[in-house]
């Protein structure tokens, strides 16, 4: 390698097309992704090490892979590339004539009913403010609040969150059991063991806790059906498909459209709800005051 040159020419331009080599895997993959020809992008990546100093990737003819110093330099990029972007999004919003815009997102787990107390107070004071939202998994979520790519989000909570982010309110959201309008209530336990259950996915937290918790009434058979929603399992008890543990609030959106009994818990079960947002140095006052306008 030559002489560092103290790294006065790096941009941000040559740190995307690193970051797209090694998310890619490949300098003909990331030219592709990025409009490019593989001689373009690799004549990029040798100035940028040329200007750092050391090599940032181990090339061989049939792969490409980061060395050490090009794994620290990509994990330490991931956090400027993103508040470049939301400094220059802010920017925009604050001085130029780009709308303001707020791009929130909502785990599948939580459910529509949840929404209003999220928007409602917020559009009626900021009508001109456009909300761009996500219905989520609730890893994707953290991911793209780390990224800069979403502004707030609901989700479960979970035990800690990464560096950067932080929580701006937290519930507790209590369940109850469900059943179609033509199964008698009878205890909880027999109607959990004699019906077919419908489910939450245990790909997300709130379903590996319920999955244990409806250990309790001793079912032999898996459940009948998983959903990766509380939405879609409620239309489906409703629709006679099955019993459920939904939680209660996720019920108010539906009324008597989709009627169905319901059952207190016993053990009760319940999980915190949180609203996650990034802990920026400039936030907009326009997002500062949708967050101080969530209720629940």
């Amino acid at each position: 390698m030559h002489q560092s040159s103290g790294g006065e020419n790096v941009g941000l331009y040559s740190l995307q097309l690193f970051r797209a080599v090694a998310e890619s895997g490949g300098f003909t993959a990331a030219g592709q992704q990025c409009g490019l020809t593989q001689s373009a992008v690799t004549r990029q990546v040798q100035a940028l090490e040329e200007s750092l100093g050391t090599r940032l990737f181990e090339r061989t003819t049939r792969r490409v892979r980061l060395t050490d110093a090009g794994r620290a330099l990509f994990k330490d990029t991931e956090r400027l590339l993103s508040d470049f972007h939301e400094t220059i999004r802010s920017f925009q919003q604050t001085y130029a004539s780009t709308p303001p815009r707020i791009r929130a997102g909502i785990a599948r787990s939580v459910g529509f009913a949840y929404l209003p107390g999220f928007f409602t107070a917020f559009r009626r004071k900021h009508p001109q403010v456009e909300i761009d939202f996500s219905y989520l998994e609730g890893s994707d979520l953290i991911n793209r609040l780390q990224q800069a790519d979403l502004d707030i989000g609901v989700c479960c909570h979970r035990p800690r969150l990464p560096d950067g982010l932080e929580i701006t309110h937290q519930f507790e959201d209590r369940f109850v059991g469900i059943l179609p309008p033509e199964v008698a209530p009878e205890s909880l336990s027999r109607c959990f063991q004699e019906n077919p259950l419908i489910a939450l996915a245990q790909d997300s937290e709130t379903g590996k806790r319920l999955a244990e918790w409806s250990r309790n009434f001793g079912r032999a058979e898996s459940p009948a059906m998983h959903t990766d929603s509380f939405d879609l399992t409620i239309n489906l008890v409703s629709l006679g498909f099955g019993v459920a543990v939904v939680p209660i609030r996720a019920l108010a959106i539906y009324g008597r459209r989709k009627p169905v009994t319901r059952l207190e818990l016993e053990p009760e079960f319940s999980r915190t709800l949180i609203v996650v947002a990034r802990r920026d140095r400039y936030r907009p006052e326009h997002l500062n005051e949708f967050i101080d306008q969530i209720l629940f």
